[in-house]
């Protein structure tokens, strides 16, 4: 019976509740971190499952957890990933079993050793207009010398600069244009960090700078029907304006169009904003006469 599994580690910045979520195994759970109750009912069953107290105690009782040493060794090595990622590459996770007749008791020693620092940051975008953008925003950045070198913080840092590029009209962005270059410095603890943005490349031709999208026009299609895979084959058989924005349905519109343009967050003229992309979903989603929306985007040649 697998009865207890603690984290000790030898850094105080490390928190065994950081590397919780890497454990595959836990033992059975306690009330009031005094009594495993749950098991107990569990084992008041007999064990003749066909009868209902016996199916009942079952049900509500929870099975006693029986020790895997291969998830053991998975949460293992998870966990020295985990803390490697964090900046403390010579780090090690080592589990230690302790066995008193039928349980076993499970620690994870962490031994982080010395973290690696960020000695210098540069950044290297061939986009100007990006360039421009990530100047404006430098305030936020996630990165500085002399941070330890942690991968999920490198991560979030791209995420961020995702999100503000979606935020000023680059629709076609994602983080994938985002990569890092780290040079570590020889009998020494220290990077030297690059973040490079690449170009925009395009089917078969040369790569070039990344273009800002603006809303054209923004229309509305009522009766869609999430089953179909083309907006072409929907039926439409009148339309009408309201304050500039068509709208297309069947036979009748069962919501007032000033009810669709103020739930509209997507403004023609605008640079393509995901926030208003998803603020418009948001909005259209508490309307309880709406059972789907779908907002599409179509690029328009010039």
């Amino acid at each position: 019976l697998l009865d207890n599994v603690k984290i000790q580690t030898d850094n105080k910045n490390i928190k065994p509740s950081s590397l919780e979520p890497y454990i595959r195994q836990n033992a059975n759970s306690k009330w009031f971190s005094l009594f495993k109750t749950q098991l107990h009912i569990y084992n008041l069953s007999g064990r003749d499952s066909t009868k209902w107290m016996n199916k009942f105690l079952r049900k509500i009782g929870d099975p006693p957890v029986i020790y895997d040493e291969q998830l053991a060794n998975r949460t293992e090595e998870e966990m020295t990933k985990a803390i490697q990622n964090m900046g403390y590459i010579s780090g090690h996770v080592k589990k230690n079993e302790s066995r008193k007749k039928k349980k076993l008791s499970l620690v994870y020693n962490i031994t982080s050793g010395r973290p690696y620092t960020v000695r210098s940051l540069r950044y290297d975008v061939g986009d100007k207009k990006i360039r421009e953008y990530l100047e404006l925003d430098s305030a936020n950045t996630h990165l500085r010398e002399g941070m330890i070198f942690d991968v999920n913080i490198l991560d979030s840092e791209r995420q961020r600069i995702t999100n503000l590029l979606l935020s000023n009209g680059y629709y076609k962005f994602n983080k994938d244009y985002i990569s890092y270059v780290a040079d570590t410095a020889r009998n020494t603890y220290e990077v030297d960090l690059s973040l490079e943005i690449d170009l925009f490349w395009p089917t078969n031709t040369e790569p070039e700078e990344h273009k800002q999208y603006k809303i054209n026009k923004v229309s509305f299609i009522t009766d869609y029907d999430p089953m179909q895979n083309s907006l072409s084959n929907i039926e439409i058989n009148d339309s009408l304006h309201y304050r500039g924005y068509p709208i297309y349905f069947r036979n009748s519109l069962f919501l007032r169009p000033k009810v669709l343009v103020n739930n509209l967050r997507i403004q023609p003229g605008e640079l393509y904003n995901e926030k208003d992309v998803q603020n418009t979903y948001n909005y259209l989603g508490r309307l309880s006469a709406l059972k789907y929306s779908n907002i599409r985007f179509y690029e328009r040649q010039i």
